[in-house]
């Protein structure tokens, strides 16, 4: 009898998470398109990063499609991947008892704790050296992260089609994707850290404090 509740509160829960993106993919479609467009787009050309940033329309759809399409690829991940990540991780979140959405939800929790920090340390690093380029470089991540998780939803299509059939294929499509966006998002920031005539020192110190260490603590948690 506990297990049938178990499973229908599981299955509610999930459901829910469920809808609710459903509802809000639906009422920001327009800004999701335009937003991973103008995104692809900006990789491709590093003056069209200037321009995004510049207009604050282009923005907000770059924010929003950032946004959402991260808390999709998230529970797609989470879900998807039969909990594999979550369940060896070190902050053990017991995963027979708990389900997905609970997960989802600590986990967003968790990223936006992260995001809120490196926002602080950032405006912190604008301020004691007089520019503005470091809350451009965390803007700029978001293009970033709006390819990869477009890859990951991508990804999640791919292995529902396959009906999971190729062992850990999720897990490693996700892995690869991250990691190409990650580098290339490394690339930028070196680019404006050179461009800006920051010292070798100082962008060591921030690559490894700021960029470097939060993966490597993501990975150890895995």
């Amino acid at each position: 009898m506990f297990d049938m509740l178990g499973n229908s509160f599981e299955n509610f829960t999930n459901l829910g998470v469920v809808v609710l993106l459903l509802i809000l993919f639906v009422a920001t479609m327009n800004y999701i398109y335009e937003g991973v467009a103008e995104s692809f787009e900006a990789t491709l050309n590093s003056r069209r990063q200037e321009e995004i940033e510049n207009d604050l329309t282009q923005r907000r759809s770059r924010d929003i499609a950032a946004s959402l399409t991260t808390l999709i690829a998230l529970f797609c991940f989470i879900y998807t991947a039969d909990f594999q990540i979550l369940s060896e991780s070190r902050f053990s979140l017991p995963q027979q008892t708990m389900p997905a959405s609970v997960n989802f939800i600590a986990v967003v929790l968790l990223i936006l704790f992260y995001l809120i920090l490196r926002w602080a340390v950032l405006k912190t690093l604008d301020y004691v050296n007089q520019t503005g380029i470091f809350s451009f470089i965390n803007r700029t991540s978001r293009i970033y992260i709006t390819i990869s998780s477009v890859a990951v939803i991508v990804g999640a299509i791919i292995n529902y089609m396959l009906h999971n059939n190729v062992p850990n294929f999720f897990l490693f499509w996700g892995l690869v994707v991250m990691g190409i966006a990650w580098l290339l998002y490394i690339a930028t920031v070196t680019k404006l850290l050179i461009k800006n005539k920051f010292s070798i020192f100082f962008y060591i110190l921030y690559l490894c404090t700021l960029e470097i260490l939060p993966v490597v603590l993501l990975l150890k948690a895995i």
